[in-house]
């Protein structure tokens, strides 16, 4: 996740209040735990529990003020361990609780003085278990619960796919062959090569439609190194071969293939940054009739 997909994530978290922050955060240990793995209580009247945690028999609690004041947490924070050490410290040992800022000291030794081992969650902590532990349809859920739309998070599925394309593909020379730069053919002439009569218009306005997109693309295969680069053209292109059909069809094989491998959801957005990065390497000539 670049660092600038990060800022919006983290700002949209902190704008999350009480009961939003509360069910976001639900959310985020379901999918960290799994049903079996955490139950999220009732929003209101849950004597203390926001959820437990099973594996380690937490009980966590929520917080998420419109802003931070230092009195006004530590109030919180004894509140609701008073509800916890009453009805569920017996059962549950452990306590977690859960903020929608950034952790001050004061804020940590609250919780510290509270329940000896237990150390807060910030802002920070919510972002280290969605960056690193959350894979790219549990990265998009997450922006989908957030309302990030996915035109803001386009960089980060090209930089999956291409990092998926590369994962565990061995370069195959012979599918490495390079045209002679003179003779290259534009990329109208080669659409006209490539597409049927009738499907060249709407081919042409779809690459006109995404040449942000495709030129995006570029500069992100250009910061591979160029071995790995080598591996991606020649995944690409054995695909390509071992697809069947007119080269539209070919395109749609290898697109509904990775969407199957990488995505598993039928993700429109993860589709057509797919549809970016094959009319890339088209244009470049690495797929379909390029050469004079």
């Amino acid at each position: 996740m670049t660092a600038a997909l990060k800022k919006i994530f983290e700002s949209h978290i902190i704008l999350l209040q009480d009961f939003d922050f509360e069910e976001f955060i639900k959310e985020i240990f379901l999918l960290r735990h799994g049903v079996s793995g955490f139950i999220p209580t009732r929003p209101k009247k849950d004597r203390g529990c926001d959820g437990i945690i099973v594996g380690s028999t937490t009980v966590i609690a929520c917080y998420g003020p419109q802003k931070y004041d230092v009195k006004a947490y530590a109030k919180k924070a004894k509140e609701d361990y008073a509800q916890y050490n009453k009805h569920w410290k017996g059962t549950y040992p452990n306590w977690q609780f859960v903020f929608n800022g950034k952790l001050g000291p004061d804020a940590i030794t609250t919780i510290t003085g509270l329940h000896s081992g237990s150390v807060p969650w910030g802002v920070d902590n919510i972002m280290s278990i969605i960056v690193n532990e959350f894979n790219g349809t549990e990265k998009r859920h997450v922006a989908d619960l957030l309302g990030i739309s996915k035109a803001q998070i386009s960089q980060d599925y090209l930089e999956e796919i291409l990092e998926n394309l590369l994962s565990k593909t061995i370069t195959n020379p012979t599918d490495l062959y390079q045209f002679k730069k003179e003779n290259l053919l534009a990329v109208e002439d080669k659409i006209k090569l490539n597409y049927d009569l009738a499907d060249v218009n709407v081919a042409m306005e779809e690459f006109e439609d995404m040449i942000d997109e495709v030129f995006q693309t570029g500069r992100l295969f250009a910061a591979f190194e160029d071995e790995e680069q080598d591996r991606i053209k020649s995944r690409v292109r054995n695909d390509y071969k071992n697809a069947n059909g007119s080269f539209k069809e070919r395109l749609k094989i290898m697109t509904d293939n990775y969407l199957r491998q990488y995505s598993g959801i039928n993700d429109d957005v993860y589709r057509h940054n797919v549809t970016s990065v094959l009319l890339y390497l088209f244009e470049q000539c690495l797929i379909g009739e390029s050469g004079k």
